[in-house]
């Protein structure tokens, strides 16, 4: 009984170590970040009229492009899309000094997901939103969770590089096998998302015109 006991709070000890605790922050921290992009790009839109032509253009290139694909060749576009991201945080990751980039990452991503949003709103009101729920935002949602999820690991392979560096830190370091399994892992889940908005766009882009 005892036994028990001991082994569910060591269990529980070990789920709410300090290092544990810190991984969790810095991933809040990296959502909240996402969040400040999001709400900028949408401000900067509101704020600046000539971005609208400018979006209406790419919007309009976009969605011609987008009509002309067959469904592997939309799969194949998502899909590299992601991949650069998870190989930018990558990159950063097994630099000494890609913390502050990794940070920027979502910062940048929000921002751009917010502009193209606030830019469909402004413009097409319903339909905008419609088209963002239906046929943009399950992909993001996976894309997102995946880039935050790299850009936690790269953060955490890149303070144990500089730290070793430095030689602050002689305890065990974060490896890059466990590095590149948690990125094999998060590829085989940008490809999920691409499947699923390539799915998404072949049902639901026929009910929505924007020409």
């Amino acid at each position: 009984m005892f036994r028990v006991i001991k082994r569910r709070t060591a269990c529980i000890q070990g789920y709410y170590r300090p290092e544990r605790k810190k991984e969790h922050r810095t991933e809040w921290i990296l959502y909240l970040i996402f969040l400040s992009g999001l709400v900028l790009g949408a401000w900067f839109v509101r704020q600046n009229g000539s971005m609208l032509q400018k979006l209406f253009i790419l919007f309009e290139n976009y969605t011609a492009v987008q009509a002309a694909q067959t469904a592997i060749i939309h799969f194949s576009n998502a899909f590299f899309k992601q991949l650069l991201l998870l190989l930018i945080t990558y990159i950063f990751g097994v630099c000494a000094v890609g913390v502050p980039f990794l940070y920027a990452v979502p910062l940048c991503y929000g921002a751009g997901i917010g502009m193209i949003s606030a830019y469909l709103y402004m413009q097409y009101a319903l339909k905008g939103i419609g088209y963002c729920a239906l046929l943009l935002y399950p992909g993001y949602i996976v894309s997102v969770v995946s880039t935050i999820c790299a850009c936690g690991n790269g953060i955490k392979m890149s303070e144990s590089i500089l730290k070793g560096l430095l030689q602050i830190e002689t305890a065990k370091s974060f490896s890059f096998k466990k590095l590149n399994l948690q990125y094999l892992i998060l590829v085989i889940v940008a490809a999920g998302g691409a499947l699923l908005d390539s799915v998404l766009f072949r049902i639901f882009s026929g009910y929505f015109q924007f020409s």
